[in-house]
């Protein structure tokens, strides 16, 4: 009887010690346009991480896309798209860059593309990253006002 009483509280005591770190994630912050986002760092099997950066100077937005696959990577092929975030929240494409690969752990990517300035901007990429022979489809993005 005494057991189970122990496991009872000791379940309980668990409980209360993880739900903190549980709510944790859920926080969300307004973004610049007033949107939720919550701060959820993604877990790749094949891929270490991924750098997007997103610039502009003269009308002109810079980018630049870094991912860095695990050891036993052996090919990267990604697709980095340009969009508009709209007022209502929806995106339009205004730039595709397909087909960029790289045979090897790291794949990196610079472009430029002319822009509106005073509106917010994306940069996504998407890739498949084979890792000793198993293929994994990555994504994420950043965005800001240009």
């Amino acid at each position: 009887m005494k057991a189970k009483a122990f496991v009872a509280v000791a379940s309980v005591m668990i409980s209360l010690l993880i739900a903190p770190l549980q709510a944790s994630a859920l926080l969300s912050q307004p973004n610049e346009l007033g949107h939720e986002i919550v701060d959820v760092a993604p877990h790749w099997e094949n891929v270490s991480d991924i750098s997007i950066t997103l610039s502009s100077s003269n009308n002109t937005a810079s980018t630049n896309v870094s991912i860095f696959g695990r050891a036993g990577t052996t090919s990267i092929n990604a697709t980095i798209t340009l969009s508009r975030v709209n007022s209502n929240g929806t995106l339009t494409t205004v730039r595709t860059w397909s087909n960029q690969s790289s045979q090897n752990s790291t794949f990196t990517f610079s472009g430029t593309h002319a822009i509106t300035s005073g509106n917010t901007y994306r940069i996504s990429v998407s890739a498949t990253v084979i890792r000793n022979g198993v293929s994994e489809t990555v994504s994420d993005w950043t965005e800001r006002r240009l």
